[in-house]
């Protein structure tokens, strides 16, 4: 047989070959899929480049930048191959960054997820403002509002990205707020400590302070007869507002609400205000 013909095989084997393992690898790839399962409530999905989006129904696959909203009452689950899942909490924004045969990565904007993360399915990443959460394998919840970003490795180790911490302990919680770090163990409740005034304590003022401890970054919200108001407790879990005070008695409800939508009430009274002043009675006696 001539060289030219067994050069010719060669090349013919080589093409196959690499045909055959590119099938192999791209086989997984194609056929990787993050499907939206699970609809409750109010779910809205955003395809941007189409001029009518997907209803956001059980079944639907998602995209890389598809954007998927949850209004209050509204909840979703975003399945990846058989066995990882990502829970999408209320009021919550995130963006599909991109799905390949590795698992799927996702941009966080605001609200809560949590992730069961299977290495057979594929990892789980999570961003949010230059930092990122890694489950490979296990279950993650991860919170934002703001610049808050709170991450509870429930089962199994995560990485993090962006932040002086690069890897969280599984039964550990971390809190970035503002780029200060709280790491702490995961909390059976949410901390919320109200330092009252004594009673009764009585004011001409028109405000009183309200301070306290929570949980770090958590929103205090504080709802008396004056008014609303709202703050958010540093990386140390400290907070201090003023509040406007009413005329007489001041109850008020302290609501702690940490990024991944746990909750603590606290009732109380302010100061009570008094700008009257003490009132004469009775009158003048004459002698008969």
């Amino acid at each position: 047989m001539p060289r030219w013909m067994f050069r010719s095989l060669g090349l013919v084997v080589v093409a196959l070959v690499v045909a055959s393992g590119w099938l192999l690898w791209a086989g997984p790839l194609a056929s990787q899929r993050l499907v939206l399962s699970e609809v409750q409530g109010g779910v809205e999905l955003k395809r941007s480049d189409v001029e009518v989006s997907p209803a956001a129904e059980a079944g639907t696959q998602l995209l890389a930048a598809d954007r998927l909203e949850t209004s209050a009452d509204g909840r979703a689950v975003l399945t990846l191959g058989a066995d990882s899942h990502i829970r999408v909490g209320p009021s919550s924004t995130l963006q599909i960054v991109e799905v390949t045969a590795t698992g799927v990565a996702v941009e966080l904007e605001d609200g809560a997820v949590r992730a069961t993360v299977r290495p057979e399915s594929g990892s789980v990443r999570i961003t949010n403002r230059g930092r990122a959460v890694l489950a490979t394998q296990g279950e993650v919840a991860v919170g934002v509002r703001d610049d808050v970003l709170q991450v509870q490795a429930i089962e199994g180790r995560v990485a993090l990205e962006g932040m002086a911490l690069s890897t969280l302990a599984s039964g550990r919680q971390v809190t970035d707020v503002g780029g200060e770090m709280d790491l702490a163990p995961i909390p059976e409740d949410l901390l919320l400590e109200v330092q009252w005034p004594p009673a009764p304590a009585r004011t001409r003022d028109e405000t009183g302070t309200i301070e306290g401890q929570a949980a770090p970054g958590a929103l205090i919200t504080m709802t008396c007869p004056g008014g609303v108001v709202e703050t958010t407790a540093d990386a140390r879990g400290t907070f201090t507002a003023q509040v406007p005070l009413r005329e007489g008695s001041n109850p008020c409800e302290i609501l702690a609400m940490d990024a991944l939508g746990g909750r603590r009430v606290e009732l109380g009274t302010l100061q009570i205000r008094d700008t009257q002043g003490p009132t004469l009675r009775g009158g003048v006696h004459y002698p008969q």
